[in-house]
């Protein structure tokens, strides 16, 4: 399935009641106050699929009122968001909830940015074009399409970037082989002044839930949802060692058996040796959010924690602290909510997590619902604060963004 199909719908799950409770952390204790400081954005209404990046940085989607989307970006000076810039612009420009075009940090001080352009007349056939910039200060270059098959009238999207001072790296789901009745594949690529140079990384994976990458000591670590000859699409994991592409390894066998794409993907921050990876699973039709570390560079992870227990829905992100504890965001169900609603309410929630396997009491900082155009929420640390972006979905679609501090973030417990 693809994602904005009516029939996405039956992949979320109703849960059962908590499972795998966490010691000292009780999920129905009092919540702490929400010390989120509100960040205006400079969107119109109906803006959508914002990104946190460099700078910082705040990138979005917006309807330019001729049937076109342009992609813009604001950076974040002296506490606001300020005039946005634009990137691109396109009435052929596909803009989707869970596919979202990005504003990166690529090697040395370079920035980069893609978005979606569709690809002949099929709705998901779509390519991804990029653009760069040698620094903050110079203008936008038009890079061209992202993957070599430009003309290949097929779906590639879900990209995500890991850079370090001297190499960038992309990747994204490659649909070039469905046509011939194969499947969805991971590929991945390094830039080069020749252009990209690109691999094949895993040759079956979940066809549109969203990848994330992050760089370790050692090279790139990407995270994806895979797909076995049996719909088994638990969270697997790839990484660059030693001048090679690793196998996929599990990050956890959920052995999450499911007919289609619940379009809901992993995310990933890195450190070093040290990687965190956060995701939604439903093994047996419990929903659920967790979260593993790895201290190897993502060859082996910890057993996993429980973030939400209750029935979530997922879209996470994540990000590591010096301190090797992790923030994760998600979305959650408002515990009054009954399962069967059409639009349920959902919660967007953050939680600091220990790799010792504790947590901190989960934060409140906003509602929702858990439609589609609430779209994944978005978390950046940044000089000891915590930035969030997300969409407010309960009228016409708002942009939103928050800062709080970090010491304001319950702690795990011991």
């Amino acid at each position: 399935m693809r994602p904005g199909r009516a029939a996405d719908s039956r992949f979320f799950f109703a849960a059962t009641a908590a499972i795998l409770v966490l010691a000292g952390c009780s999920w129905r204790s009092e919540p702490p106050a929400n010390p989120l400081e509100p960040l205006p954005v400079p969107s119109p209404s109906q803006s959508l699929a914002p990104f946190l990046g460099p700078g910082p940085s705040l990138s979005w989607l917006e309807p330019t009122g001729d049937d076109g989307h342009r992609l813009v970006f604001s950076v974040l000076e002296k506490g606001a968001w300020q005039p946005p810039e634009e990137i691109a612009r396109s009435q052929s420009m596909f803009a989707n909830w869970a596919d979202v075009p990005a504003v990166v940090a690529g090697s040395g001080s370079s920035w980069l940015a893609h978005w979606l352009e569709s690809l002949g007349g099929g709705t998901y056939a779509y390519g991804v074009r990029w653009k760069e910039k040698p620094n903050a200060a110079a203008p936008w270059t038009d890079r061209g399409w992202l993957h070599d098959d430009d003309m290949s009238e097929s779906e590639h999207g879900f990209v995500s970037w890991a850079a370090s001072e001297e190499q960038t790296w992309a990747f994204w789901l490659d649909g070039r082989h469905q046509a011939s009745q194969g499947a969805m594949s991971l590929r991945g690529g390094r830039l080069g002044p020749d252009g990209l140079e690109s691999w094949s990384l895993d040759p079956r994976v979940c066809d549109c839930c969203p990848t994330d990458a992050a760089m370790t000591a050692a090279g790139p670590v990407v995270v994806y949802r895979d797909r076995s000859d049996d719909e088994v699409r638990d969270i697997a994991s790839v990484i660059w060692a030693d001048g090679a592409w690793s196998s996929p390894i599990r990050v956890y066998e959920d052995d999450w058996q499911i007919a289609g794409c619940p379009v809901n993907g992993p995310a990933v921050d890195a450190a070093g040796s040290t990687v965190v990876v956060a995701w939604f699973s439903a093994p047996e039709g419990k929903a659920l959010v967790r979260t593993a570390f790895s201290t190897d560079g993502g060859r082996s992870y910890s057993t996993p924690i429980l973030v939400d227990g209750e029935n979530p829905f997922g879209r996470v992100d994540v990000a590591l602290l010096d301190s090797g504890e992790a923030l994760v965001l998600w979305l959650a169900r408002a515990p009054e909510d009954e399962e069967s609603s059409d639009s349920p309410r959902a919660l967007l929630r953050l939680r600091r997590i220990s790799p010792r396997g504790a947590a901190g009491a989960p934060l409140t900082l906003a509602q929702v619902t858990g439609s589609r155009a609430s779209g994944v929420p978005r978390i950046l640390v940044h000089r000891g604060d915590i930035l969030v972006a997300w969409v407010d979905d309960r009228g016409t679609a708002e942009l939103r963004s928050g800062r709080l501090s970090l010491d304001s973030l319950p702690r795990a417990p011991g």
